[in-house]
């Protein structure tokens, strides 16, 4: 049950995001007199509402399902959905690496959903003790590292001027 929910789940969350991109593609048509602000378009209201509702069913299917298995089907269905409401909605090109790089991740989420074990319960204190593990602190500190580093390739992110400042600086 858990598992249905989240591919519904997805494909509607899906759908809401491919409508605001369509709000945004329309009104970059329109001239620049009469272009509305995304508050003021039905459209993307109606596919942020969709949106929104996907990730209540997301919460859902948690209920019924384990995490990994509610991400697995969750992720390989917003991929799947998204090319082809992206190329039959919204008129985007397919490319063959799009179809073989979500051809991939469907593998991996099938696989991963067929072989998750089933979801366990931890104290407290058990958790504390598994964030204070070595591992994690080097997994987060990585992640960490790494989620910066793309925020200083974003130019108009407060980091890439920082970066900027300081190579300037060097």
């Amino acid at each position: 049950i858990g598992g249905i929910i989240a591919v519904i789940a997805s494909a509607i969350s899906n759908v809401g995001t491919n409508m605001q991109k369509k709000s945004h593609n329309t009104e970059r048509a329109r001239p620049a007199s009469e272009q509305r602000s995304y508050y003021l378009r039905p459209q993307w209201w109606m596919g942020f509402a969709l949106v929104v509702l996907g990730s209540v069913g997301d919460f859902v299917a948690l209920g019924f399902a384990t995490q990994a298995l509610v991400s697995a089907l969750g992720g390989g269905t917003t991929l799947v959905s998204n090319v082809l409401v992206a190329r039959f909605w919204n008129r985007e090109d397919l490319y063959r690496t799009d179809v073989m790089g979500v051809s991939a991740v469907i593998v991996g989420a099938v696989i991963f959903a067929l072989t998750t074990n089933a979801s366990q319960s931890y104290t407290l204190q058990q958790l504390e003790q598994m964030l204070e593990r070595r591992s994690f602190l080097i997994y987060a500190s990585v992640t960490g590292v790494f989620i910066l580093l793309l925020l200083m390739t974003i130019a108009t992110s407060k980091l890439y001027a920082l970066r900027a400042r300081v190579t300037e600086a060097l």
